[in-house]
């Protein structure tokens, strides 16, 4: 399945290595177990980048973060 913004994820692993951005917002780090929503996917010469944001509740978001993929192993939440 091809990644695609507004897909939600499940975190399996994380990298911490592997963020390029930390937004204003996050007030922790990313965690396996974690469900992020997929705001943007873009193509850089070092592989793909992906901006997550993870929102416990909607409107309160605990982190928002860019990773380089490989940082990243996820499963895609069905829709």
């Amino acid at each position: 399945m091809t990644l695609s913004i507004g897909d939600t994820l499940r975190l399996i692993t994380v990298d911490l290595a592997a963020i390029t951005f930390t937004d204003w917002l996050s007030f922790r780090d990313a965690v396996p177990g974690d469900i992020a929503r997929v705001l943007r996917i873009w193509e850089e010469p070092e592989g793909r980048s992906i901006q997550l944001i993870c929102e416990a509740q909607p409107g309160f978001p605990e982190w928002g973060a860019t990773f380089r993929e490989t940082g990243l192993t996820y499963e895609v939440v069905p829709r």
